[in-house]
């Protein structure tokens, strides 16, 4: 189980090491295509520019902490895409936020994980990013969709 305190670590490199993330994200576009190209690119046009930002971000503290505690394997398309498709099932059968989250924390063993996207996406007075409620949603069936990807 990979706690709250590997996230922060994470965030906190992130933030101190700005640079660090960028190298990250140029690994994950070399090696990690497939799972850039279906989780964040066949989502990303309904974006605003912060939110997209803000996802790939996130995207990349959810995919170092996993590299970093536990390792990240190759996936398939199929793999990837499943697991797509089941966080939307998911937020489709739900139908909000709150809801959606409460589901994930049903089912992945991962409930730090939980936790790290449930604070990142949820509604909240002193978050930098300006979240829209369909950018909230879009973000949330990512993050939801790579943590299935990790812990399939």
């Amino acid at each position: 189980m990979i706690t709250t305190a590997a996230f922060d670590k994470t965030i906190q490199q992130f933030e101190a090491k700005p640079k660090d993330a960028e190298k990250l994200l140029d690994k994950i576009e070399a090696e990690h295509e497939l799972l850039l190209d279906i989780l964040v690119g066949s989502n990303a046009e309904s974006l605003t520019d912060d939110e997209a930002d803000y996802l790939i971000f996130l995207f990349a503290a959810l995919f170092e902490t996993f590299q970093r505690e536990v390792g990240i394997k190759e996936y398939t398309q199929k793999q990837i895409e499943e697991a797509e498709e089941k966080a939307w099932e998911i937020i489709n059968e739900k139908k909000d936020f709150n809801s959606s989250v409460a589901r994930l924390y049903e089912i992945s063993e991962e409930k730090d994980a939980v936790e790290f996207i449930e604070l990142s996406l949820g509604p909240d007075d002193e978050n930098e990013y300006n979240i829209t409620d369909t950018g909230r949603v879009i973000m949330l069936a990512v993050m939801a969709g790579e943590l299935m990807v990790f812990t399939d």
